[in-house]
């Protein structure tokens, strides 16, 4: 029987080869956006659940409160995890993780050997590879990590700096401002791309307590926030409460007056609650896009199969005159269903592995082949393939099972037959998702559009940024000078951090107030503002506020924030130990992303001399570099490039235009736009072929009434418009149903911004102006082809 299943299947499938095509096509296409959607939201889903109890291990965590905003602490000192595991025995192991802050070079120890600048260096105790599961490829996990400067290097990096060789008993050399010697004791797998964790240098935490950068680290004593992240494996999950409750109580032994509350954040969500996605959770957009398309594609391919039910209704007739009950034809027409979807799926599979590459380049990510095999990829792909072999079997098999044998005889089916108005329902369920996307994308593309040219409060263009390590060190200040002298560069100036790029941040309290508020800070030299083009709102009375060091310049929004008098020159404000006066005030500026809204700032302004002295070289730093008019970067790039590598051999020369550094904030939503344009694309051809669909079967069951009208003088352009009218009249219906649903979900989303604009009325005239375009061209083209065909042929038969 299921044989005689499959060869009626096909057999229809090459009968009506132009539906089967369209089916095909529309629903391949629809599951394919699904199943790469699938591997992304499968991907990040999966994050860390590879190790071992992995529902068993936890991330120690501080809160607490600086006026009204809460500060969140992920990182510990050295003696937490310690104390905690001494004073709580539902903690079955603890792990402390130290990620280097700073760049460091690092080189074989061979002659000649040059170093290179590596970032992603970390220190981690000894039971690393007994707490993780991560796979040691070379070494005895238990001991790779118990003496100070041993060190394990993932394979790539090992590959990177041996070659094929087995380094193990090899040396590396470390150096930040001194050089340290670490013997190779392990290789490891390279971290999977589903790992929250990622380290290309895994060094001993012992040898934290012996490098002159960071033994100060492992000398407090207090229980307190720190530099370690801190994970904790507990014996029973339902005991965090309590360990948290021990937590606080050490805080409180430490500090009488500690207000800090402690939290336990599974590890398995470190990766949701710290991803670059901006503050809008794209991975619940994603899916639920991914399902409207797929059910964009069910619906196309339900609606065609229940119009050509006409054609199959004699078959029906014999099928249940011979004996057949209603049960079994369902059954027959549910497995053609199934058959199709699955030769669908496979066609699907292969477009996803085929814009794979594509797909993950415009996310941004990287997902391991061997994650293919991953059990929740595989049910998650499972749960795709099932609920659409459900879903498209029901309504066909319902519909055509239920066809009259009597009527079939007599072709008295009547007009209802396959259900005309759940057509309808389809028809505008398909535009009104088309249309809904459009109006989406065009909000998100208006938004992009507007934060990229808003005047931000300060000038991002000709403005390039260049990092000035530790490695540089005396030499710093002869290449500052040395890029003053270049013709091309109108104005060098200096500040410890990269703007758009992170800024340190203090608690800080105004004269004669306990209360603490948080102010994000740049230290800068004294051409900082105006290099930037930062407006005054308050100038300094004094020249001499850029050469004191116990003076602060402070934006409008700090005299807000604080409550401070509304000229505040010459109040004191005290950061962390040190009291400041306030020298002047700037306009509000953005200094962060316009999804956030312009917080408390303020500058420590040095002279240039004391800059070059105690900045520059000295810390980490970024010489901003002004350019004149009409320079030609490629060789003003190629000087900067020749002076930096005179003063610093060591560190390779980079740089960042600050205008692309600003565009840097935004690449999530540009994904998302861009993502958002494939899909639209993705509904119009869907919706458009099954609008082709539906009016070509519409074209051939009214051959006959077309060739009499022709006949009978009507024209071509009558006859498009008697084949259209209907279909036009669905299409406007889809663009009001989309219309209001549009406007929530742009405003929705644009209500996650702190500046924005306000959702456009003509996003809802261009998206339904391209949906009834789409639907004039699919439709004329169909109906021009049935007007001009010659009447004689489709009356012949009569």
């Amino acid at each position: 029987m299921f044989k005689n299943y499959l060869k009626i299947a096909f057999r229809n499938f090459f009968r009506n080869k132009l539906n089967s095509f369209i089916n095909l096509v529309g629903l391949s296409l629809g599951l394919a956006a699904c199943i790469l959607i699938t591997m992304y939201v499968s991907h990040e889903k999966s994050y860390d659940k590879f190790h071992e109890d992995s529902n068993k291990i936890y991330t120690t965590v501080g809160e607490f409160k600086v006026g009204d905003e809460k500060i969140r602490m992920k990182r510990m000192s050295h003696v937490v995890a310690g104390q905690l595991k001494e004073n709580d025995s539902n903690i079955d192991a603890v792990l402390r993780y130290y990620k280097h802050n700073q760049a460091m070079r690092v080189a074989t120890i061979l002659p000649k050997s040059q170093p290179i600048s590596e970032d992603n260096i970390a220190a981690v105790d000894a039971n690393f590879f007994t707490f993780f599961s991560f796979n040691l490829l070379y070494g005895n996990a238990e001991s790779v990590l118990n003496q100070p400067f041993s060190i394990v290097l993932t394979k790539a990096v090992s590959e990177k700096y041996f070659g094929s060789q087995n380094p193990i008993g090899k040396q590396l050399s470390l150096n930040q401002d001194k050089a340290y010697t670490f013997t190779i004791t392990g290789i490891m797998e390279d971290f999977p791309s589903n790992s929250s964790i990622t380290s290309d240098f895994l060094i001993s935490m012992k040898s934290l307590s012996a490098m002159e950068e960071t033994k100060e680290l492992m000398s407090t004593d207090y229980f307190q926030g720190g530099s370690f992240t801190t994970y904790l494996k507990l014996k029973d999950i339902n005991k965090a409460n309590e360990v948290e409750a021990t937590a606080m109580r050490l805080d409180r032994l430490a500090n009488e007056e500690a207000d800090t509350t402690f939290v336990l954040e599974k590890f398995i969500e470190t990766h949701d609650l710290n991803a670059d996605n901006g503050r809008f959770n794209y991975l619940s957009v994603f899916p639920i896009v991914a399902l409207l398309i797929l059910i964009l594609a069910l619906t196309n391919y339900m609606s065609l199969t229940t119009a050509r039910a006409g054609t199959r209704a004699k078959e029906v007739g014999v099928r249940k005159i011979s004996g057949a009950g209603r049960k079994s034809i369902a059954l027959q027409f549910y497995i053609e269903s199934a058959i199709f979807v699955c030769i669908s799926f496979v066609v699907g599979l292969l477009i996803s592995i085929l814009f794979k590459d594509l797909f993950l380049e415009l996310l941004n990510i990287n997902v391991d082949n061997s994650f293919y095999f991953n059990d929740l990829f595989i049910m998650a792909l499972t749960g795709v393939f099932l609920f659409a072999v459900v879903t498209s079997g029901i309504y066909p098999a319902l519909v055509l099972s239920s066809l009259n044998p009597i009527k079939n005889f007599k072709n008295k089916l009547t007009k209802h037959t396959g259900s005309v108005s759940v057509r309808k329902v389809f028809t505008i369920f398909q535009f009104a998702i088309a249309v809904l996307l459009i109006i989406c994308g065009i909000v998100m593309s208006a938004q992009l559009d507007f934060m990229r040219n808003k005047d931000t409060g300060l000038i991002r263009s000709n403005i390039i940024m260049i990092p000035v390590e530790t490695s540089m060190m005396t030499n710093a200040t002869a290449f500052r000078n040395e890029v003053d002298k270049l013709p091309e560069v109108e104005q060098t100036t200096l500040a410890m951090n990269q703007i758009y790029g992170g800024y340190s941040a203090y608690f800080v309290s105004k004269e004669n107030s306990q209360e603490s508020y948080t102010v994000s800070t740049f230290n800068v030299d004294e051409h900082f503002i105006k290099t930037l083009g930062v407006k005054w709102y308050l100038k300094p009375k004094e020249r001499t506020a850029f050469s004191e060091n116990s003076k602060v310049i402070i934006n409008k929004k700090t005299i807000e924030g604080l409550g401070l008098k509304p000229d505040p020159r010459g109040e004191q404000m005290d950061f962390g130990n040190r009291s400041f006066e306030v020298a002047g005030v700037v306009n509000d500026f953005n200094y962060t992303s316009l999804e956030n809204p312009i917080k408390p700032l303020a500058f420590f302004v040095s002279s240039e001399t004391n800059a070059n002295e105690n900045i520059l070289g000295v810390y980490n730093s970024y010489l901003y570099v002004k350019l004149a008019d009409k320079v030609e970067i490629p060789s003003l790039l190629d000087k900067l490039e020749g002076t930096y590598k005179e003063f610093d051999e060591t560190v390779s020369f980079s740089y960042q235009f600050m205008d692309d550094a600003f565009d840097t904030l935004y690449k999530a939503e540009e994904r998302l736009s861009f993502v958002f344009y494939v899909f639209i694309v993705l509904a119009l051809i869907i919706a458009g072929l099954g609008l082709l669909g539906l009016v070509t079967f519409m074209a051939e069951k009214r051959m006959k009434e077309i060739g009499i009208r022709k006949v009978l003088g009507a024209s071509i352009s009558e006859i498009v418009v008697l084949l259209s009218k209907d279909f036009i009249r669905l299409v406007l219906l889809a663009i009001a149903v989309a219309t209001p649903l549009g406007w929530y979900l742009s405003d929705s989303w644009l209500s996650y911004f702190a500046f924005k604009i306000n959702v456009p009325w003509w996003s809802f005239v261009i998206a339904g102006a391209i949906a009834t375009l789409l639907s004039v061209l699919t439709l004329s083209i169909q109906g021009l082809r049935a007007a001009t065909s010659n009447p004689i042929n489709s009356l012949r038969s009569e």
